[in-house]
């Protein structure tokens, strides 16, 4: 199989932006840090392990997917619903979601539907906040989607994104690097540097969470080999 790694032309390409981005973003970051230094993180571990068997009368996950499914295949969810939707199942679904032996069959069907709502949503038409949205949600739930229909998703993705000027990704590209930084893949070559200039040339009007966004995906972008 391929790999997934960007191309050393792709990465010589888009590094002068990404390094670039990240050192116009350095000083806002260190004056709007949150955290300070050495303060201990409590390790999370995985939501699957944390929760009971989503598949229940009391958490109705399965009817939830399986309708969100339905009317994205009618094209009946605008974006901004679509987007709140993806945000709920991001954060109440254990990411690898009906995957394994011990996955029940409710929980495979969850999953089949997770893969059914990213092939029928129409990323093509999507301005960048939403291709934001989407994806940013999607990609916690990446490992019950299974690789190839992340791949598919993510080449989608990038299709659109580069249809798209700096100015129209604007505060978007934020997010959009977390998910290029966090998701590698060669159908970002052409869209990474893009999405690096468009976010140091909004830096000035990033809010703290989103320099964090963005001086985190520089920062991976910039040690990747």
């Amino acid at each position: 199989a391929p790999s997934s790694s960007p191309t050393p032309a792709a990465r010589a390409a888009a590094g002068p932006a990404v390094e670039a981005a990240a050192a116009e973003l350095a000083p806002a970051v260190e004056e709007e840090r949150l955290v300070p230094r050495g303060t201990p993180r409590t390790p999370r571990a995985p939501r699957s392990r944390l929760q009971p068997p989503i598949v229940t009368p009391e958490v109705p996950w399965e009817g939830i997917v399986l309708r969100f499914a339905e009317l994205s295949a009618g094209g009946l969810l605008d974006e901004d619903l679509a987007s709140r939707l993806l945000r709920c199942l991001a954060r109440g679904l254990p990411s690898d979601v009906g995957v394994g032996d011990v996955a029940e069959e409710g929980e495979k069907r969850i999953a089949a539907a997770l893969r059914a709502i990213g092939s029928t949503l129409p990323f093509e038409k999507q301005k960048a906040s939403t291709l934001a949205a989407w994806l940013g949600a999607l990609a916690r739930l990446r490992t019950a989607l299974g690789a190839e229909s992340w791949a598919a998703l993510c080449a989608r993705t990038a299709e659109r994104s580069a249809a798209l000027d700096e100015a129209a990704w604007g505060l978007s590209s934020a997010p959009m690097l977390v998910v290029v930084a966090d998701c590698p893949d060669r159908c970002w070559d052409d869209v990474t540097g893009l999405l690096a200039r468009a976010a140091a040339a909004s830096a000035h009007q990033m809010g703290p969470m989103q320099l964090e966004m963005a001086a985190y995906a520089c920062a991976r972008l910039v040690r990747r080999p």
